[in-house]
């Protein structure tokens, strides 16, 4: 399981960007009230998430293209490890609290914990859509040619499509029925599992609702890996109700282990330099 990989921290799609004509573009299309209609129009604050959640989903979709063209010019010699390149073909399911395609990639039946670029959702009529290829997505044509004629603020039909990602929060709004059937599958599978392994999770308070799921199983062996030790084991300790002093200590293959309840086992790594085989045996 990858709740958060840090390899999606993703530095152009095929053909370069434009940002600011793209951005004026949606500015001009969806928020071109003037300052003073603003109080006025009721639909000022729809415009504005609109505007801002958009120009999120493609600033994050151009960098997963630019990291993927990037990844493609590497020879196999100077490539990094990638955790995703590891999960490939393994026998194991894969939640993320990623919104890149990578996930995908490596799992047909990836779970998206808090959604992905790959879809977007009309909140004014309940509909779901998908992206298959973000990599050959073109943005200003996507937002000219497509969303612009599906975005309706007109009387008699309103439509109303936004991205269908949401950011770690301690209170989970619902967008879509489709994070409500996540989240239950997520629960599922976490409280029948054997072993659990989480990447890259620092499992803070915006995490709560993953935590919860995570409290129901209490029999699984838990293996979480992370660069930042002291904070995870301070945080995971809180959340499981370990005593936080009561570990045994390992180094094995030059990294540190705590090894808690005979079952909670925090390893200091950094993913880049990670061996997966080692961990979901």
């Amino acid at each position: 399981m990858t709740p958060g990989t840090g390899e999606d921290n993703v530095t152009n799609p095929i053909k370069p960007i434009d940002d600011d004509r793209r951005i004026k573009y949606i500015r001009h299309k969806w928020w071109n009230q003037p300052d003073s209609s603003k109080r006025h129009d009721p639909t000022v604050d729809v415009r504005d998430y609109l505007y801002i959640s958009w120009i999120l989903w493609a600033y994050l979709v151009s960098e997963e293209q630019k990291l993927t063209q990037q990844r493609m010019a590497e020879t196999e010699e100077t490539r990094l490890p990638n955790i995703y390149a590891q999960l490939k073909d393994k026998e194991c399911q894969i939640v993320t609290f990623n919104y890149t395609s990578y996930a995908r990639q490596s799992c047909s039946t990836a779970i998206y914990f808090h959604g992905s670029l790959m879809e977007y959702v009309d909140v004014e009529n309940k509909n779901d859509f998908l992206l298959d290829d973000l990599g050959n997505i073109n943005l200003p044509e996507f937002f000219k040619d497509k969303l612009s004629a599906e975005i309706s603020f007109d009387a008699d039909r309103k439509a109303i499509p936004i991205p269908s990602f949401l950011p770690p929060l301690k209170l989970q709004p619902i967008i879509s029925k489709r994070y409500i059937d996540t989240w239950y599958h997520t629960s599922q599978l976490m409280f029948r599992a054997n072993k659990i392994v989480i990447l890259g999770c620092s499992f803070t308070v915006a995490d709560n609702y993953f935590c919860d799921i995570l409290r129901e199983n209490s029999d699984a062996q838990i293996v979480i890996i992370d660069k930042d030790m002291e904070t995870v084991s301070r945080n995971v300790c809180d959340i499981l109700q370990l005593p936080p002093n009561r570990y045994s200590r390992q180094m094995v293959n030059g990294r540190e282990q705590r090894k808690y309840n005979n079952r909670v086992t925090i390893v200091e790594a950094d993913l880049a330099e990670v061996n997966l085989d080692e961990y979901l045996k």
